[in-house]
């Protein structure tokens, strides 16, 4: 059987921690907890996947000096080294800069006798899916972890992509945890009706529809524009107090643009970043304004006086 392994979790390791005291390892420059990978020599280093620094694999924690660390929650490189340890063959499909010179990976497997095939791409173009008669999506809901409004319609859109090259009898597994993720529980109450292309465009068409009413609803493009105004500043409390000021003095223009709504001030989810820290406001105005040309010189002013970054409808809004 020719089995696919789908992880989207790059590294070893996703925490690491001291049993000791609880404390976690993030990294110095940002607030993103550290990723363990393992480099020459079998030496283990953590890494930043904000600032792409690396550090030292520590050796005692530094809050309670306890030699008592832990690492855990693996990712891809986990997976194939517990592979190996049962003496499976791992082919990476995620490791490869070109295409496969090989067109069929059934060939890959009788001439090399590889057991599985893994990759962290949820959808790769180059990956022949119908040759596959399992494709399992490890911990599936790692899925939903990338901090983006538009991450849910991505995952769809590529779980629909991936669906829609396997061959009717090819075993489809999600590995979850949490039961609770609607987009996967979805999928599964309708893996009856999916053995069709027809099938899974339905689930697919359903999962927008769903999704735009939601959009709708709360104002998120496509139905409403986004402005993202992002301080970053040496102490957090400047920060904050900036977009403070700046809300205040934009709340005296508000009468004069009734169709436009501010946040309050928020911090990022990255709240420090390369040794700055950020606040957001979030500013939604309809789509097509007739006082758009009034309003973004409004906005540019402010902006300019305060010093502050601003975002068209951007990706990431947290």
């Amino acid at each position: 059987m020719l089995t696919l392994l789908i992880l989207p979790r790059k590294g070893l390791y996703q925490l690491t921690i001291c049993r000791q005291c609880g404390y976690i390892f993030d990294c110095p420059n940002c607030d993103a907890n550290l990723i363990t990978y393992r480099q020459v020599a079998n030496t283990l280093e953590l890494f930043c996947n904000q600032c792409q620094t690396f550090f030292n694999y520590p050796d005692q924690c530094p809050q309670c000096n306890s030699k008592n660390l832990s690492s855990k929650y693996g990712g891809i490189e986990e997976l194939v080294e517990n592979l190996a340890t049962l003496g499976k063959s791992v082919y990476r499909f995620d490791k490869i800069k070109t295409p496969l010179s090989i067109s069929s990976p059934k060939t890959i497997f009788q001439q090399l006798q590889i057991s599985y095939f893994v990759t962290t791409r949820l959808f790769d173009p180059t990956i022949a899916y119908d040759e596959f008669d399992r494709i399992v999506f490890v911990s599936a809901e790692n899925l939903l972890a990338n901090p983006d409004y538009l991450t849910t319609e991505e995952v769809a859109k590529n779980l629909a992509e991936v669906l829609l090259r396997v061959r009717d009898t090819t075993e489809i597994i999600f590995d979850t945890a949490n039961a609770n993720l609607a987009l996967i529980q979805n999928l599964l109450v309708a893996n009856t009706s999916l053995g069709t292309p027809a099938g899974i465009k339905r689930w697919y068409f359903d999962f927008l529809q769903h999704e735009s009413n939601h959009r709708r609803q709360f104002g998120f493009p496509p139905f409403k524009n986004l402005l993202l105004l992002t301080t970053q500043e040496k102490k957090p409390e400047q920060a904050e107090t900036k977009l403070q000021q700046l809300a205040v003095e934009l709340s005296k223009y508000l009468s004069q643009f009734p169709e436009v709504e501010v946040s309050k001030p928020y911090p990022a989810r990255f709240f420090k970043r390369k040794n700055f820290y950020s606040y957001h406001l979030l500013i939604k105005y309809p789509r097509q304004y007739s006082r758009f040309a009034q309003f973004r010189d409004l906005i540019l002013n402010l902006s300019q006086t305060y010093r502050v970054q601003v975002r068209l409808n951007p990706r990431h809004l947290f």
